[in-house]
């Protein structure tokens, strides 16, 4: 909800005390709904013409004298008729046509003052109008006194960032902790992320994301492909068989099943093509027919890769994203290649670097600013303390998993390929939210500038994956984050978050820490009107 907002005054009309002279000009172009014409009202051979003025809720009306004057009003209820225009009267015909310069949504409100950065730079003391609806306008501070206002003096406003690759009903724990999914939602929003693309989960984040547009509930919206589609014991089922995670297919089904998952709600598709470096032997590859059937439904394919041959067999098949930098040894010229010919690589280094970062501390379990449930602390403390025993040699290997994708990298972005942040969140080790922060400092460390990774992070984050926004500007989503600091100094600014304005309601970071618990017909959230919610399911039961 709004912190303390000045109550929105009672009015009658157009106040004078809102009237602007802005000198001689041509009319203005209407916004949607356009007026057929121009309001005209004439008496003693004297005209006055009014029409929509350049943002939206204001009003031009010019004399014969060619005096121009600005009226903004902050809802279509407060234009009344008569309406006394210096010394001109509306009728109510006229006043009703005036209602259609697309006044403001009855929930406006301003954040006034802020420095504005996004894709296309920082603009300081500007005024953005938000609602449920989205960005109305931004605009010069203070135009728009009548409505009520955040105080953004000293603030920074940059979209909502964007984690392409998360796993959300998953802790990052070795042990068995329970559920998680409201924790990890309530994390990402935490740390201002406001779309996450789920690569690799159940089906029932279908029926989530659905709810999470429809508002019923307070999370990131949520790209989602359902389980991963791989061939029998490979990546993430080395072990066992996990509906969840897994859907096992050969050349004869892939393409069956990959419409199944389509048809079901999936947004996109994810396959993995091997994974022979998580085991001890070789985990069988999925035939490049069967990668071949699955990019030949026109989806969006992402691809789990491991080493240069994984990245050339899912580049031939189709594939439009790799999921992961190649991190078994360091990349060949033609798996360079194929893999800057994709749509996108997203980073995840913290994906492989999460069991140091542990060991070493720097992620450390009691950092209050860590969104997490209590048994997933607890898994981290234990693992640290070695009361958990990690695979022997996983340390080890995972340090050189790090290594390689991060010279990968580097050598990805020399080569034009575009990459996209994303983290992983919810692999070992891997917070959810915090996450994706490391992923901005690894573009840093590479030499992009802190605008560039702003703008990867959000702009290009969106584009990829379908969503609309990424800039600050009238019809975008209003999904943004204050910051304290300045994100064009330094990437770090961008952990400094006060509040999160999610589809136009402004949110203390504080009070997001809090999960959601919510039941619905079809997926719940540690919530049921009767019976329980299924941690795995996310059903109601008895």
């Amino acid at each position: 909800m709004f912190p303390t907002l000045p109550t929105r005054p009672a009015r009658t009309g157009i106040s004078a005390a809102f009237l602007l002279s802005i000198g001689c000009h041509d009319p203005l172009p209407c916004h949607e709904p356009d007026l057929d014409a121009p309001v005209v009202v004439s008496t003693g051979g004297r005209t006055l013409t009014c029409d929509c003025g350049a943002d939206p809720g204001s009003v031009i009306c010019t004399d014969d004298s060619c005096a121009a004057r600005e009226y903004r009003f902050d809802s279509a209820s407060t234009l009344e008729a008569p309406l006394d225009v210096a010394g001109w009267t509306l009728d109510t015909t006229a006043v009703d046509q005036l209602r259609t310069c697309a006044a403001l949504p009855d929930d406006a409100w301003v954040l006034d003052g802020v420095t504005v950065v996004d894709a296309d730079g920082a603009r300081a003391d500007r005024a953005v109008v938000l609602s449920a609806e989205g960005i109305v306008v931004e605009a010069t501070a203070g135009s728009w006194p009548a409505l009520p206002a955040v105080d953004g003096s000293g603030r920074y406003l940059v979209p909502g960032l964007v984690d392409a690759h998360v796993h959300l009903n998953y802790g990052g724990a070795i042990g068995t902790v329970g559920d998680t999914l409201a924790t990890n939602l309530a994390a990402e929003l935490y740390w201002g992320v406001t779309a996450v693309a789920d690569l690799g989960g159940p089906e029932v984040l279908f029926a989530l994301r659905d709810h999470v547009a429809a508002g019923d509930l307070l999370a990131p919206d949520i790209v989602a492909t359902g389980p991963m589609l791989t061939a029998v014991g490979s990546h993430p089922c080395e072990g066992a068989p996990d509906p969840d995670l897994c859907v096992f297919v050969t050349a004869d089904d892939a393409a069956e099943e990959g419409q199944r998952l389509l048809d079901a709600g999936a947004d996109g598709l994810k396959v993995a093509i091997a994974d022979a470096g998580f085991t001890d032997w070789a985990t069988p590859r999925i035939d490049p027919e069967a990668v071949a059937g699955i990019t030949s439904l026109g989806a969006p394919v992402f691809a789990h890769v491991d080493a240069d041959a994984d990245v050339i067999d899912a580049v031939d098949a189709g594939v439009s994203v790799l999921a992961h930098p190649p991190f078994g040894g360091p990349i060949g010229a033609d798996a360079l290649a194929a893999a800057t010919s994709v749509d996108a690589v997203i980073t995840t280094v913290g994906a492989f670097a999460g069991v140091g970062d542990l060991l070493d501390g720097s992620l450390d379990p009691d950092d209050p600013d860590l969104v997490l449930t209590d048994a997933v602390r607890d898994d981290w403390r234990a693992v640290q303390d070695g009361d958990i025993v990690l695979l022997d040699g996983w340390a080890e290997a995972s340090a050189d998993w790090a290594a390689d994708a991060r010279a990968n990298l580097a050598a990805l972005d020399a080569g034009g390929a575009r990459l996209i942040p994303g983290s992983d969140a919810g692999y070992y080790f891997v917070p959810h939210g915090r996450g994706l922060h490391r992923e901005l400092t690894e573009l840093e460390a590479l030499g992009w500038t802190p605008l560039e990774v702003l703008t990867a992070t959000t702009l290009d984050a969106r584009t990829l994956l379908g969503l609309p926004g990424g800039r600050i500007e009238a019809g975008s989503p209003a999904d943004l984050v204050v910051l304290t600091e300045d994100p064009t100094a330094s990437v770090s600014a961008l952990a400094s978050i006060e509040a999160v304005i999610r589809t136009g309601v402004y949110h203390p970071r504080e009070e997001l820490r809090v999960p959601q618990a919510v039941a619905f017909d079809d997926v719940c959230l540690s919530a049921c009107p009767e019976g329980r919610c299924d941690g795995v399911s996310h059903e109601c039961v008895p």
